[in-house]
């Protein structure tokens, strides 16, 4: 699909060419071994390491299209992907005189974009945490619903055993209190209510990778909403990645020459940026600095300087030496 939302991975070899909609259901087929793919396991260790082929699934032997493309497989059984879509930017940034109009032009989208997610067959469900991106989704379906006759809302948490002392848990109370019995919550870690410990277990067992087991807690929402018989859940899980930016974001300006708002992007950053706030402005500028104007080879440089004072740059690593040399590391 057009943003790669809905992955399909596919084995093409010498006996036939399949395709699933997940990875893990092609090892049902003969031929198709479980060997993981080490680059990918590489990179997700080594975040440096970039010389693995996206479309490679976590096993070996499977391949996925990318958001946008699509594949002609030819009668000789030879698979080719083209790219179909790309996101363009617009020609010319949307500007707003005030910071209200801009707010009214992001509520109004968001407010289609819930609306149009209503459309679903019986009451919709939304998962509820304590934070900021569930909480906005909650609060807009306030506003909608009610255009929406005969339908209420159903809610699914996790909370703490002991919710009086933990804060997350204090707030999904406080934004469910009203729905009575339509909010529905499994305790952590005992697991009593809607989910039980062996739903947990299977649903961890059943992916080969890491990057779904990391998100188990939002799947068990979606299974208990999905045994309520609700056909769609609203949840604002990675929603803060619309608004990720990389650590070394104030190289941006510096490259550009705009030194004060540089400094004083760093001078912000170290009293309210979450994981910058504790070097101080002068080192974050200092790191900045050589993100923006360091050479690719005097970087490499620096690394090599640092493995030959340790004395070997696999001599602390968490990676086993020969998986490490086999890759080239």
């Amino acid at each position: 699909d057009h943003l790669g939302a809905k992955s399909l991975a596919f084995v093409c070899n010498q006996r036939f060419f399949a395709f699933a909609s997940e990875s893990e259901a092609l090892l049902r087929l003969p031929d198709v071994s479980s060997k993981p793919n080490e680059e990918l396991i590489a990179h997700i260790l080594l975040p440096a390491f970039q010389d693995f082929n996206p479309r490679k699934s976590w096993l070996s032997e499977v391949d996925g299209l990318m958001a946008g493309e699509y594949l002609v497989l030819t009668p000789e059984g030879k698979p080719s992907v083209h790219e179909y879509w790309q996101l363009e930017p617009p020609e010319q940034e949307d500007s707003y005189i005030s910071e209200r109009e801009s707010k009214e032009a992001f509520l109004e989208v968001f407010s289609e974009a819930v609306r149009c997610r209503l459309r679903t067959a019986g009451d919709p469900a939304a998962m509820i945490s304590g934070g900021m991106d569930s909480a906005s989704i909650r609060a807009m379906i306030c506003q909608v619903l009610p255009e929406i006759p005969n339908k209420s809302l159903h809610t699914y948490s996790a909370i703490s055993d002991s919710p009086d002392s933990c804060v997350e848990s204090q707030c999904i109370l406080s934004l469910t209190d009203e729905l009575g019995d339509r909010a529905h919550f499994v305790s952590v870690p005992s697991f009593k209510g809607m989910i039980t410990l062996e739903d947990v277990l299977d649903a961890a067992w059943s992916k080969p990778h890491p990057v779904d087991n990391h998100l188990l807690l939002p799947a068990m929402m979606c299974l208990a909403a999905s045994r309520h018989n609700h056909r769609m859940l609203f949840h604002g899980a990675s929603g803060d990645i619309t608004t990720d930016t990389p650590l070394d974001y104030i190289a941006y300006f510096l490259r550009q020459g705009r030194l004060l708002k540089a400094w004083k992007e760093c001078r912000l950053a170290s009293r309210n940026h979450t994981y910058m706030h504790i070097p101080g402005p002068f080192k974050i500028l200092a790191r900045n600095a050589w993100s923006a104007w360091a050479t690719p080879n005097l970087k490499l440089l620096r690394s090599n300087a640092r493995w030959h004072k340790s004395g070997s740059p696999l001599k602390n690593s968490i990676l086993a030496p020969e998986f490490a040399h086999k890759l080239n590391l």
